[in-house]
C-alpha cells in the first residue's frame, strides 16, 4: 500500500505478488525507483525483491547503473552496479553523460539478452535524462520530443516524465551532439563570454523587497554540492524604463555552468531560478532568451514563482565568441548546423548577422550598486 501511494502516477509492475516501482521503456531496457534496504523499501523497491526479479527473468544478462549519490551494497545484484551518480533535480556535466550513455549502448549491444536498469530515487528525472538519451542513441526515438514523450508514456500513467527545464535541456544537447558525432567523442572546454544580461518584467509581487534590484552569480555544475558558494563576477546594473541590464566587463565561461538568477533586497541574496548550460552548445555572437518556465527553481524542478514575477518576466543573455584553439572550433562548427534543434529550449532572438551592434551601449542612470556580503545569507522559498 506504502509503496502504490509513494509511486504516485507511476507505472509499476506486479510479480510475485509483490508491486515492484519499475517499468519497462522497452524490452531490454528498466525503469526504476530506488532498491532499498530496511524501513524505506515499505515505500521504495525492496533490493531483495528486485534482485529476486532480475536474477529470474534476465539471469546473467542484467546490469544497474544507479545515478543517486548514494552507493550501495551491490551483493544482491551479484555486484552487476554502475554508480554513476549526479544530482538529484540536476543534469549530469555532459562528458559524464556521454560516458554513462557509451555504457548502456555498447552493453546493450554486447548480448540481445542483454537488459540495463536504470534507477535513481524516485526513477524519474535523473533516470529520465539518461533513458531519453539511450533511446536516441538507440535509435528508438528520432527527436527530443519522441524520447521524451515515449520515456512518460512508458515510465507515467499520466505521460509525465523528465520536467526539470535543465534536464530536458540536455536530453536536447544529447539529440544535437548524437546528430553531428558517429562517435562519443568527449566535448572540449568551450570558452565564450556573456557581454550582458537584460531583465524584463522584473515586478516583485511580494512585499518586503521593493528595493529589489537584479544580480546575477555563477557556478560550475557539480554532482555532489547542492548549493556551492555562490561565485560573484564583476558586473555594472543600469536600467531605463522598468528594463534592467547587467554588464559584465570580463565574464569568460565554458563547459557546464550554471546561472543563478537572482535579485538583491536588503542586503540579501533571493534566488529567482537557476539555468544550467553547456557553452559548447551556445551559439557565439547572439542573444538568448529565457523566460521563467525555462529556469530551474532555486531547489527543485520546474519554477514555482515563489516571487510572484509577472507572466513577461524574461532575461536576454548575449554572447560573445572568444578564440578558442582550433581543434575546439572546429568540433563547434561541425556541430552548429543542428542548433535549430536547440531553439525548443534556448530561443535566440538576434544573431550577430541581423544585429552588428553586440556590446549594449546604455545612456543611463547607474542603479546604486549594493556591496557582496562576505558570507552570503541566501534565500530558499
Amino acid at each position: 500500500m506504502l509503496r502504490s501511494i509513494a509511486a504516485q502516477d507511476k507505472t509499476c509492475l506486479s510479480y510475485a505478488g509483490k508491486l515492484f516501482d519499475l517499468s519497462y521503456v522497452l524490452p531490454n531496457l528498466i525503469a526504476m525507483a530506488f532498491p532499498a534496504t530496511g524501513f524505506s523499501q515499505q515505500w521504495r523497491n525492496s533490493r531483495n525483491d528486485v534482485a529476486e526479479f532480475l536474477k529470474k527473468n534476465h539471469p546473467n544478462h542484467y546490469k544497474i547503473w544507479n545515478l543517486t549519490e548514494e552507493q550501495y551494497d551491490a551483493t544482491p545484484f551479484d555486484n552487476n552496479v554502475v554508480h554513476c551518480g549526479f544530482l538529484d533535480h540536476h543534469p549530469p556535466k555532459f562528458n559524464f553523460l556521454l560516458q554513462i550513455v557509451n555504457e548502456i549502448v555498447n552493453y546493450l549491444n554486447e548480448d540481445q539478452m542483454n537488459t540495463a536498469v536504470i534507477h535513481c530515487r524516485a526513477g524519474r528525472g535523473r533516470t529520465g535524462i539518461v533513458v531519453c538519451s539511450v533511446l536516441l542513441a538507440l535509435g528508438k526515438a528520432k527527436n527530443t520530443e519522441e524520447s521524451l514523450y515515449l520515456f512518460g508514456e512508458r515510465r507515467s500513467k499520466k505521460k509525465r516524465g523528465v520536467t526539470a527545464p535543465c534536464q530536458v535541456r540536455y536530453v536536447y544537447y544529447f539529440d544535437c551532439y548524437h546528430r553531428t558525432f558517429s562517435e562519443y567523442v568527449p566535448i572540449p572546454q568551450y570558452m565564450m563570454r556573456i557581454v550582458s544580461i537584460q531583465t524584463f518584467g522584473f515586478q516583485i509581487g511580494v512585499s518586503g523587497y521593493e528595493d529589489a534590484a537584479p544580480i546575477f552569480y555563477f557556478n560550475p555544475l557539480s554532482h555532489h554540492n547542492e548549493h556551492p558558494p555562490m561565485l560573484y563576477i564583476q558586473q555594472k546594473l543600469n536600467e531605463i524604463d522598468g528594463k534592467y541590464t547587467t554588464i559584465f566587463p570580463k565574464n569568460y565561461m565554458s563547459g557546464d555552468i550554471i546561472i543563478m538568477v537572482c535579485f538583491m533586497s536588503k542586503g540579501k541574496i533571493n534566488i529567482i531560478g537557476r539555468l544550467m548550460i553547456n557553452t559548447f552548445f551556445w551559439e557565439n555572437d547572439v542573444k538568448y532568451e529565457y523566460s521563467l518556465k525555462q529556469m530551474q527553481d532555486a531547489n527543485e524542478g520546474k519554477n514555482k514563482n515563489s516571487f510572484k514575477l509577472p507572466d513577461n518576466y524574461k532575461i536576454i543573455i548575449q554572447t560573445e565568441s572568444i578564440k578558442n584553439n582550433k581543434e575546439n572550433e572546429l568540433l563547434h562548427d561541425k556541430i552548429i548546423h543542428s542548433f535549430d534543434i536547440l531553439n525548443t529550449i534556448d530561443s535566440i532572438v538576434t544573431r550577430a548577422s541581423m544585429n552588428k551592434q553586440t556590446t549594449p551601449q546604455l545612456i543611463t542612470s547607474p542603479v546604486p550598486s549594493y556591496p557582496v556580503p562576505p558570507s552570503l545569507d541566501m534565500t530558499f522559498l
